[in-house]
C-alpha cells in the first residue's frame, strides 16, 4: 500500500475517534477506545480495508498502533437485491 493511501486511511481513522479528542484521560474507557477502530471496515479510494488495532496507549496523547489489512474488496455503488 502506498504512503498516500496510508495517509488517507489514517485521516479516516482519526474521524472515527474524534469524540475522544479533548476528553480527560480518566474519562476514557480503554475497551471502548480499542473497539472504535478494531475490525472496522474503511473505504479509501474505492478500496475496502480493515483496521486491526495492535495496541492503545491512553495518556496525555492517546496513541493507536493499527495495522491495515487489505481485503481485495471494492466499494459498490447503487442498490442491489431482488
Amino acid at each position: 500500500m502506498d504512503e498516500l493511501t496510508r495517509l488517507r486511511v489514517r485521516e479516516r481513522a482519526r474521524t472515527l475517534v474524534e469524540d475522544l479528542i479533548g476528553r480527560r484521560v480518566e474519562d476514557l474507557h480503554p475497551t471502548l477506545a480499542y473497539h472504535l477502530l478494531d475490525g472496522r471496515d474503511v473505504t479509501v479510494e474505492g478500496r475496502i480495508v480493515v483496521l486491526r488495532v495492535r495496541a492503545v496507549v491512553l495518556a496525555a496523547e492517546t496513541v493507536f498502533w493499527v495495522e491495515i489489512e487489505e481485503t481485495g474488496r471494492q466499494e459498490t455503488t447503487g442498490l442491489t437485491g431482488p
